[in-house]
């Protein structure tokens, strides 16, 4: 799982990537795993469609101006 900032990537881009993208309202961020120049790794909880939550490891990445 990819979070991106709006910024970070073009519609083209953007729609090819929308199979691996998650709305951040349904991820909470637990223990922060690593982080490099372009983002960070969270351990943290995903909340499913039909209820209930899963433990996942989701990557953010920065937007453009805070990795420039």
């Amino acid at each position: 799982m990819i979070l991106l900032p709006e910024d970070y990537l073009n519609s083209e881009q953007m729609t090819a990537l929308q199979g691996w993208m998650i709305d951040k309202e349904h991820l909470q961020p637990g223990k922060c795993l690593g982080q490099g120049q372009f983002g960070k790794v969270f351990l943290g909880n995903l909340t499913m469609k039909g209820g209930g939550t899963r433990e996942v490891a989701f990557k953010t990445m920065k937007s453009k101006s805070q990795s420039e």
